[in-house]
């Protein structure tokens, strides 16, 4: 499979924006994945799973918020590279923790894919502020 095409993208990353479809999402994203979130906040650091980060990472904010289903990403945005190998993805969430703090939460990943389509290498930027916050207050 070649690097996917921008209708290719906006439907892998679209399936972020529920937990019937967030699987489809996953069997796109390598196994053995490099996933750095960047920062000095309570996620911070370097996964080198997906079972890594989907457990630690994204387990951890599911866990604080009022969704039982967890954290739904909406695009706003995908900006990818001429040969396809890196995708910028804009993304944004707009739920609630479960104090009621609002989680209006915008990240940008930096996605590179192999040959065969899958997600490789992610580097995460986000609010680390708003996050610690809503991880103290839901502690």
């Amino acid at each position: 499979m070649p690097h996917p095409t921008p209708s290719d993208l906006h439907a892998l990353f679209n399936n972020l924006s529920s937990s019937g479809t967030r699987s489809k999402f996953f069997d796109r994203v390598a196994d053995d994945v490099d996933w750095t979130i960047t920062g000095t906040n309570a996620l911070s650091g370097h996964y080198a799973s997906k079972k890594e980060f989907v457990d630690k990472a994204l387990g951890t904010v599911n866990g604080v918020l009022e969704n039982p289903q967890g954290l739904e990403l909406r695009v706003l945005n995908i900006v990818a590279g001429e040969e396809g190998e890196w995708a910028a993805v804009e993304l944004r969430a707009d739920q609630r923790a479960r104090n009621g703090m609002q989680y209006n939460q915008e990240y940008v990943w930096m996605c590179r894919f192999d040959q065969r389509g899958m997600i490789v290498q992610v580097r995460a930027y986000y609010n680390g502020n708003l996050l610690n916050q809503v991880l103290e207050q839901n502690a």
